[in-house]
């Protein structure tokens, strides 16, 4: 490198180091950001750290984290932890009496002391009914459907002297939905206790209704429901609706309820005439008999329940309306498997036949304790 070629080159170094900041003053610079980054990330980190324990210790220690577990639980069919947040069984037991209280304040022809002995009897299968609903109410839970008992339960039928599917019916917890969260409030001067309030409509007649629900402390810090407060109140709202709805949608149909009951009185004679005509029943009787069925019995049938169909039914009156149409259907199918089994001599059509007029015989048990206000079976059988 000559020597001009030298002085030019560190005359461009010169320039290009002109104005730079000092090493150190970079040095120093770089350093602040980082721990003004390193705070940064601490204070975020604190942020997260103590939302999650406030979540995990102090909010789930709250009736509103109670309330929330159990919406969300419903939602997600979680019984296991619906169970963990609400007390069923104390709850049944309690809900039991305000129950029964109104179940016969709508039956006029109770004598006081048939009324009384009636209250005594649900007191006595008190203990049974209160732990099969807190067991459907379970099952609801974690199947999101309302199943009635089966096998050697207790509540199946009419073991007990009373229709179950009729008393889960007059409990309204069938036809009640959630509508939404109001409040929760810790009771004053029992900070173990709260108050939530939720807004509840019944499905049937649209009645909306604030319920207090009462809530406890656990041992554990977690908080769970022990009772429904005003359920006495919340029932007698929607029977006071039911009972005017269904005595019009009664009083509108009886016309045509009484037309075709005199028709079915009469195939009934015919049908039994037909059998006396002796045993086993000839092709002759077979095909008379399917005349009779298919060609008038099922006929007058359907149209009945179209003539049903077709009033303007109130809203407290589906119960009973829907109860009709399944009589109906089930009628109509025993008669067509009845004659299906006679003609084919199948005793698979007949055993079916049999367990569908059993079905039937049920629901018309149970329209008949809708239509007389009727609770429990007038002979009432000893409590196993």
């Amino acid at each position: 490198m000559t020597e001009k070629e030298f002085l030019n080159r560190a005359e461009e170094i010169k320039s290009q180091t002109v104005g730079r900041e000092p090493l150190l003053s970079r040095i120093q610079r770089r350093r602040k950001k980082q721990r003004r980054e390193l705070v940064l990330i601490i204070a975020v980190f604190t942020v997260l750290l103590g939302g999650w324990l406030w979540r995990s210790i102090v909010y789930a220690r709250t009736p509103d984290y109670a309330l929330k577990q159990i919406s969300d639980a419903l939602e997600s069919k979680d019984g296991e932890k619906f169970d963990r947040y609400v007390k069923l069984d104390a709850i049944t037991m309690v809900a039991f009496d305000d129950l029964t209280t109104t179940l016969f304040q709508y039956d006029h022809s109770l004598t006081p002391s048939t009324h009384k002995k009636f209250l005594d009897f649900y007191q006595h299968i008190k203990p049974q009914l209160a732990q099969g609903t807190a067991e459907t109410i379970r099952r609801f839970v974690s199947t999101g459907e309302w199943s009635l008992p089966t096998g050697a339960d207790l509540l199946k039928g009419r073991q007990l002297g009373i229709d179950y599917d009729r008393f889960l019916e007059r409990s309204q917890l069938r036809n009640t939905e959630l509508l939404s969260l109001e409040s929760v409030s810790v009771n004053s001067s029992k900070t173990d206790e709260a108050v939530g309030k939720i807004k509840i409509r019944d499905k049937y007649t649209g009645t909306e209704f604030t319920m207090d629900i009462l809530l406890e402390r656990q041992s554990d810090g977690r908080w769970c429901v022990i009772a429904l407060e005003n359920y006495r109140d919340y029932l007698s709202a929607v029977t006071d609706k039911q009972v005017s709805d269904i005595s019009a949608y009664i009083e509108a149909t009886q016309p045509v309820v009484d037309e075709y009951n005199s028709r079915f009185i009469s195939q009934r004679e015919r049908f039994r005439s037909i059998v006396r005509q002796g045993r086993p029943m000839s092709d002759i009787q077979i095909q008379q008999m399917k005349q009779l069925v298919l060609g008038e019995t099922v006929p007058d049938l359907k149209a009945r329940q179209e003539k049903l169909n077709s009033f303007d039914i109130r809203a407290g009156s589906q119960y009973l309306s829907s109860l009709r149409r399944q009589s109906t259907d089930l009628t109509i199918a025993a008669w067509v498997h009845l004659i299906a089994g006679l003609e084919k001599e199948d005793y698979t059509e007949l055993n079916l036949a049999e367990t569908l007029h059993k079905q039937m015989l049920e629901v018309d048990l149970r329209i008949e304790d809708v239509i007389n206000h009727n609770t429990v079976s007038q002979e009432m059988p000893e409590v196993p």
